[in-house]
Order: structure tokens, then sequence, then C-alpha cells
């Protein structure tokens, strides 16, 4: 990735970051409206006639999810040691995904904000026939023990595993194939993060939220290993070639 896409990335970042954080702060009905049109009473969620299908396919793409982190680690440690690319992916390709699978989805996300928010799930506030309270987002609570609704978890874990998918195809694939990697890719991200919404199992914010923390830690760590691997090395090759002194004048 080029500095000034990187920079342009990290501008984009921001401005979603800022409208997610306002829009939610200030609406935070938003989270109730959109799950009510997913949800009616004494039936449930409507996607619930569904639910067999999706939940295959989710639990699938979480298994690929799981497979990606754990190849990773072990691709960690091999090209430490061979000092060499392995499936045309090099250490700092690797370490890419690894750090961001361990420091979002695993750190960040369940780690701190699932284990201690405190926020029930729709399926579970009285609105949509539970029996907790609704939570604002970023507003920790009592209503939920562990594993809670802020932030989503598998949006989380699901846009790294995208992300990943992407640096393969930029590595095996042409132009043209990477666009269609990148556009499968995206399409596993989209589809968990709409499964998780219209069965009941997140709110809007928490999918928003999900995604953004799992894009801005692989941005961040993108600058450090790619872009910041490359200026050291361009800074180490300049120090190594010679000083050519000007020739004295005849």
């Amino acid at each position: 990735m080029r500095a000034d896409t990187y920079r342009r990335t990290g501008l984009w970042l921001l401005i979603m970051w800022t409208v997610a954080v306002c829009l939610f702060e200030a609406f935070p009905q938003i989270d109730l409206w959109v799950t009510a049109l997913f949800y009616t009473p004494k039936l449930g969620f409507t996607a619930g006639w569904l639910d067999p299908v999706l939940e295959y396919l989710r639990q699938r793409i979480w298994d690929l999810s799981v497979l990606l982190a754990v190849v990773s680690l072990v691709m960690v440690g091999l090209c430490a040691v061979l000092r060499r690319p392995l499936l045309r992916l090099t250490l700092r390709d690797w370490a890419w995904i690894m750090l961001s699978y361990l420091i979002g989805p695993v750190i960040l996300v369940n780690g701190l904000f699932k284990a201690y928010s405190g926020r029930a799930r729709p399926a579970e506030i009285l609105p949509f026939g539970g029996e907790h309270l609704f939570t604002r987002a970023w507003q920790f609570a009592d209503q939920c023990t562990s594993n809670c609704s802020f932030v989503s978890g598998e949006g989380a874990a699901v846009v790294i595993l995208s992300l990943g998918l992407w640096l393969v195809g930029r590595r095996w694939c042409g132009a043209r194939g990477q666009a269609r990697a990148t556009g499968w890719a995206w399409g596993l991200s989209v589809f968990v993060l709409l499964q998780r919404l219209v069965t009941g199992r997140h709110f809007l914010s928490d999918l928003t939220f999900a995604a953004l923390i799992s894009l801005t830690i692989a941005w961040a760590l993108w600058g450090l290993l790619q872009n910041g691997g490359k200026r050291r090395a361009e800074l180490t090759k300049a120090g190594q070639e010679p000083i050519r002194r000007p020739s004295p004048r005849a």
C-alpha cells in the first residue's frame, strides 16, 4: 500500500469513527429502530425460518476465521525460523494477520468489551421479548454477565478474515483476480454482520464498532509492519551505499 493510499485510508477511518460515535451518541434509539425491522411480536425475529441455513453458514465462516488465525500463528514461527516467505506471504504479512486477530477480536473485543460492557443482546431485552433493559452503545451496564452484546466478536473476526483473504488475493492474483477475491472476502463480512443483526444477536452499533475496531487495528499494524518495515529497509540500504566523493578538479 502506497504512503498516500495509507494516509487516505486513515482519514476515511477517522471520518467513519466520528460519524458513528456522533450518530449513536445523539440517536441511541437507532439500535432499537433497526432491530425492530426484523422482529414480529409473538413470532420473534422474522429470519427465524432461515436460522438453520444462516447458522450453518455462520459456523463455517467462523471455522475459517479460526483456521486463518491458527495458520497465521504457525506461519509466523516458520517464516522466522526459515527466513523466507511461505505461500507467497512474508513474515510481516503473516504477523499482520496474526496480530490483527490477537489485538482486535481476542484482546479488545472479547477480552474487554464483551466481558465487561454488561450490554444485553437484542433478543434479551424487554422490547423484543426478553427480560433485560436496553443499554446504549459505549455505556457499561449490569444487564449481562458474560459474552455480552457490545461489541460483536464474530463481526470483528470476520473483518480480519476478509482483510487476510484480501492480502492473499493481493499476493496470489493479478488485478482481475484480486478484485474478485476482494469481493468474495468482503461478501463474507457482509453476510456475517447481517446474520447477527437479523437474528437478534447484535445491535447495529455492535456491528459498526466491531468492524471499525478491526479495521483500525489492522490499519495501524499495517503502518507499523509493512510501511514502517519498508521505510527502515530503505534507510538501511541507503546507509550501506558507499559515499561518493566528488573527484578533485584537475
